[in-house]
């Protein structure tokens, strides 16, 4: 049996989802995105420039670093515990244990996969007891996954029978208020919110879009876009998916 873990360190990964972190901070340790450490981390969450945060849930005490959970929940910036600081050091390239690692965000990166689905500290508070049953962590989903989840075969006949739902109007298929607009006027810009609810199909999900206006030569996508997928039975996040876009 594994030994117990400290209650503190959550969310903890489970052992699938500690491999695939792992590979990443080994391919970010590989592209010069790494910074190894808790003060290390700090920073990188201070200077607006950590993608995600990683932890050991056997640092000892775990209080050396329980304050980096509230700062990336300041900053909006995921985090995740996985068991062992040893195997953390090994993903860093270090023969020395990693009690926290920070993966930073460069403009052109070429590391792969990049994370597609930010939902990593969503689980901070969506799983938990729900009238005595266990609610389900947010689905994290990397790019390199999405082409195989999204297949034509499975997704066009999905959507045309959604639409033909909304169509027929019916309000017990699926329910679609007019989408909502926010002028940002001071910030040249607009948030659209959509939500959508489909009862029998046990489908609820938002899309929230913010519009802007960006000076030319701009990196900054002027389309943002998220989607958010809730459990209509508790109202807990089940996934998150975020894209950005250019326009000429």
């Amino acid at each position: 049996t594994e030994p117990q873990v400290n209650p503190k360190a959550y969310p903890l990964a489970d052992a699938t989802l500690t491999k695939t972190i792992l590979e990443l901070v080994q391919q970010a340790s590989n592209y010069k995105q790494l910074r190894k450490g808790a003060n290390e981390a700090t920073k990188t969450l201070n200077r607006g420039i950590a993608e995600f945060i990683v932890m050991a849930a056997d640092a000892e005490p775990l209080e050396i670093i329980l304050h980096l959970p509230l700062l990336c929940e300041d900053k909006n910036v995921p985090y995740v515990f996985v068991r062992s600081k040893q195997a953390l050091g090994r993903a860093c390239g270090v023969s020395r244990p990693v009690i926290a690692t920070s993966v930073t965000i460069k403009e052109g990166s070429q590391l792969k996969p990049q994370i597609h689905v930010r939902a990593v500290n969503a689980a901070v508070f969506s799983v938990g007891q729900a009238e005595g049953a266990m609610v389900d962590p947010p689905v994290i989903i990397w790019e390199h996954e999405v082409g195989s989840l999204l297949r034509y075969g499975d997704l066009i006949p999905r959507l045309e029978d959604a639409l033909g739902k909304f169509s027929r109007r019916d309000s017990a298929e699926v329910i679609q208020p007019v989408r909502t607009v926010v002028p940002l006027q001071k910030h040249g810009g607009f948030l659209g919110l959509m939500p959508t609810y489909m009862e029998n199909d046990g489908v609820l999900c938002t899309k929230f879009v913010c519009f802007y206006k960006r000076e030319e030569g701009s990196t900054l996508p002027a389309v943002q876009a998220t989607v958010v997928l809730l459990d209509p039975e508790y109202g807990n996040i089940k996934a998150v998916s975020q894209t950005g876009t250019h326009l000429d």
